[in-house]
């Protein structure tokens, strides 16, 4: 009974301290003044440490740099913490380029950070433009990284109703890859599933039109429509038909 109860508060404790690492690194990504005073004095308690990392894989650090909170970083520094890079292979440096924080950009290049280091993306740091990194998740879709994808769209580094260059969105990737958990996630941070590309193509359209069944019944349990015509006035229904007599024909091909 009483390892029970340990067991229950060290759970409880957790929870706690996670929450206020959450909310600490959301208040610095979003640059408030307020987050500075806060987290010194939590430092000082012990409460959280520079390489306490929130629920989407950000840390202290990082999260200063993304808010463009100079003096942050340098109190960091002067306390001997080195500037790592995140699970994604982001430095600071990186994240500083990202939100174009100029002074931020040169205080770290002073302090030997390099921007020529690439992140797992294949990105300089010097590269971090919002333009290349919307292009490198959009990527990460079709490679069914969806922890990554989902961590930018929780930093705020891409929203889910961003477009590339054929007016689609994150969620019509991952239908057309037939990637059904990062599908679910993103709908579940409110994904428009009934959001046409430039093609007039729904999400939907592309699931059924690369025979990804599985997903295209779990976005018409979302609410997808599955009856609305894209640009070549075909339903997903339609696009589902051609999918099947393009595969037909393949086996066809191939012989026995």
């Amino acid at each position: 009974m009483t390892d029970e109860k340990i067991d229950t508060k060290k759970k409880e404790v957790n929870f706690f301290t996670a929450v206020l690492i959450d909310n600490v690194c959301r208040a610095l990504r979003n640059g408030y003044p307020t987050a500075i005073v806060e987290l010194k004095q939590l430092l000082l308690k012990g409460k959280i440490t520079p390489k306490s990392i929130d629920d989407h894989g950000c840390s202290i650090l990082h999260a200063a740099c993304q808010g463009g909170l100079l003096e942050v970083v340098i109190d960091l520094f002067q306390k001997g913490y080195g500037f790592e890079s995140d699970k994604e292979g982001n430095t600071p440096l990186h994240i500083a380029y990202l939100f174009c924080h100029s002074g931020l950009i040169d205080w770290l290049i002073s302090r030997g950070q390099n921007p020529h280091v690439q992140n797992r993306d294949g990105l300089r740091a010097d590269e971090m433009t919002r333009d290349n990194v919307r292009k490198a998740l959009f990527s990460a879709c079709l490679s069914h990284r969806v922890d990554s994808v989902i961590a930018a769209v929780g930093k705020g580094w891409i929203l889910v109703s961003d477009q590339d260059e054929r007016g689609r969105t994150l969620l019509h990737y991952a239908c057309e890859h037939g990637d059904r958990a990062l599908t679910s996630k993103l709908l579940s941070l409110n994904s428009d599933v009934n959001a046409p590309d430039a093609a007039e193509d729904l999400p939907m359209h592309l699931a059924m039109g690369n025979g990804h069944v599985h997903v295209a019944e779990f976005l018409l349990e979302r609410g997808a429509d599955i009856e609305r015509p894209n640009g070549l006035r075909m339903t997903a229904w339609d696009c589902l038909l051609a999918w099947c007599t393009r595969e037909a024909a393949a086996d066809a091909r191939a012989g026995p």
